[in-house]
């Protein structure tokens, strides 16, 4: 994927980034802006180490995309940035004693549910697909036991991600995520000719 279809790429995130806020803030009844600040495509072998180091616990979300391609999409964030994010959006966090509760994560689902659905609904106008997520699911572990299964099952088909950095912010407080895009090797191909 060249450098024109990833900037293409961005302008999308963006779109979909600037949806989901105004959707976000709808149910939230507050402001709220999304900013994509970075967008880079990097080798899955790369991929832990340019995040955090392996061993790091992370919040993660993933939603798994289906319709005429496939791949995923991975919201991931520190356990200090998901208790903020709980907190800004719903003012709950789902932690008891400091560590986090997994049986009640409803605000980082629904966040990446909003987002993941704004960004999939905004490039499938572009390219004419039809693409949706699954419910997102999450997961508090190591970064790298949770990659290295994603990435052990698209490396059969693919060998990059797209990484995206994010910043969410509600009037002065900004909160930083990731988020890996992982097309499958036909949605690439369907992206590098589309948008260009």
């Amino acid at each position: 994927m060249d450098d024109t279809v990833l900037e293409r790429i961005k302008s999308v995130f963006s779109e979909g980034a600037e949806l989901a806020g105004r959707s976000m803030e709808m149910m939230i009844g507050r402001p709220l802006g999304i900013q994509v600040n970075r967008i880079e495509q990097i080798p899955f072998e790369d991929l832990c180490e340019t995040l955090y180091p392996p061993d790091t616990p992370m919040a993660m979300i993933i939603l798994r995309i289906t319709g005429d391609n496939s791949g995923y999409m991975v919201f991931l964030m520190y356990e200090e940035n998901a208790r903020k994010l709980n907190e800004m959006l719903w003012g709950s966090v789902p932690f008891e004693d400091g560590v986090i509760n997994l049986s009640n994560p409803s605000a980082l689902r629904e966040l990446a549910n909003v987002v993941g659905s704004c960004f999939l609904n905004t490039l499938a106008d572009r390219v004419g697909l039809e693409l949706r997520p699954t419910e997102p699911f999450f997961v508090y572990d190591m970064l790298a036991a949770v990659l290295q299964g994603l990435i052990a099952e698209q490396s059969l088909i693919a060998d990059k991600a797209i990484l995206v950095d994010t910043n969410m912010a509600e009037t002065e407080r900004g909160i930083g995520m990731h988020f890996l895009f992982l097309p499958s090797p036909n949605l690439v191909e369907n992206l590098a000719a589309r948008l260009r």
